[in-house]
C-alpha cells in the first residue's frame, strides 16, 4: 500500500483549528448549538459529541481534527466534562509552541513543568460539591430537570463515584433502575453500627465477568466504600472460566487455611 509523505504543517493546522474552533463555539452556558447532518440531524452544544463528528476526506486536515477528537475523548473518558475546554487549549498550546525557537523537548519540558504547577494551584483552590449542587452540574450537561433531578437522586443513594448508564427508554416516562443487590447484604452492614469494624469484605472479580455482573461489581464497591467497610480485591488471572474456577477454589482453599491457623484451628476439616 502506497504511503503519503508530507512535510508541511499547513494542512493539519487548519483541521485543528476548525475543529477547534467548532468546538470552542459551544463553551459556557452562552455557547452556540451546533447542527450536525448526516444520517440523523441532531443540534447540541455538547463539545465531545461535536468534536467526533468532525472528519476530513484530506488526511493532512483530518490529522489535526483527530487531535483535537483524541484529546476530547480522553478528556470525556477521565472526567466526563470540561471537553470544549481541553479542545481549545490544546489547539493553542500547539499554536503557540509552533512558533516558539526553542528546542521541542525544552518546550516540552517546560509544558509539563507548568502542567504540574496548576495542578497544584488547581487543588489547592478546588472546592468539594455538596450532594445539593449535583443537581445543578448535572443540570448544565443534561439540560433536562428531570434527568438531572434523577442523576443527584441516584448519586445520593450510591455516592459520588456512582456509575450510572443513560438509555433510550420504551416508554414516555424517564425513570431509573439500581441493580439488584443483596437486601440481607445491605441491611447487615447497617445494622448494628459496630458492624463496621469487624467486617472484611473479600470481592473476587474476573474479567469474564458478564456486563450484568461486572456493573453489579462496581456498585457492591460504591457501596462499601461509601459506608466505609473495608474490602480487598483478588483478580483472576487465568485466561478462561475453566481455568478460573479452578483458581477461585484455590484461593479459597488458602484463605480457609490461613484463617484456621490465625484462629489455631485445626484446618483439615475446612479443606476437606
Amino acid at each position: 500500500m502506497s504511503k503519503q509523505v508530507s512535510f508541511t504543517k499547513e494542512k493539519v493546522l487548519e483541521g485543528l483549528r476548525i475543529a477547534a474552533k467548532a468546538v470552542g463555539d459551544t463553551i459556557g452556558p452562552r455557547g452556540q448549538n451546533t447542527f450536525m447532518g448526516g444520517g440523523i440531524p441532531r443540534i447540541t452544544n455538547d463539545g465531545f459529541t461535536v468534536a467526533t463528528a468532525i472528519l476530513f476526506e484530506d488526511p493532512e486536515i483530518d490529522l489535526g481534527a483527530y487531535i483535537v477528537r483524541n484529546v476530547t475523548g480522553q478528556q470525556n473518558d477521565d472526567v466526563g466534562d470540561g471537553t470544549t475546554t481541553v479542545s481549545i487549549l490544546t489547539a493553542s498550546i500547539i499554536e503557540e509552541s509552533l512558533k516558539r525557537p526553542e528546542n521541542p523537548v525544552l518546550i516540552k519540558d517546560s509544558l509539563k513543568e507548568a502542567g504540574d504547577k496548576i495542578l497544584k494551584q488547581l487543588a489547592k483552590t478546588s472546592i468539594k460539591i455538596e450532594q445539593k449542587d449535583v443537581e445543578k452540574v448535572a443540570l448544565i450537561s443534561s439540560e433536562n430537570k428531570n434527568l438531572a433531578r434523577i442523576i443527584s437522586e441516584i448519586t445520593g443513594k450510591l455516592g459520588e463515584k456512582a456509575v450510572i448508564n443513560v438509555e433510550d427508554s420504551k416508554t414516555f416516562a424517564t425513570y431509573f433502575e439500581l441493580p439488584e443487590l443483596n437486601h440481607h447484604l445491605m441491611e447487615g452492614l447497617k445494622n448494628p453500627a459496630t458492624n463496621k469494624k469487624n467486617l472484611l469484605f473479600i470481592l473476587l472479580n474476573s474479567n469474564l465477568y458478564l456486563p450484568r455482573n461486572q456493573k453489579r461489581y462496581k456498585i457492591l464497591k460504591n457501596v462499601l466504600a461509601k459506608n466505609k467497610i473495608r474490602f480487598v480485591e483478588y483478580s483472576t488471572k487465568s485466561k478462561t472460566k475453566f481455568l478460573q474456577s479452578f483458581e477461585t477454589l484455590i484461593f479459597g482453599s488458602y484463605l480457609s487455611f490461613y484463617l484456621a491457623m490465625d484462629y489455631n484451628l485445626d484446618p483439615s476439616p475446612f479443606l476437606g
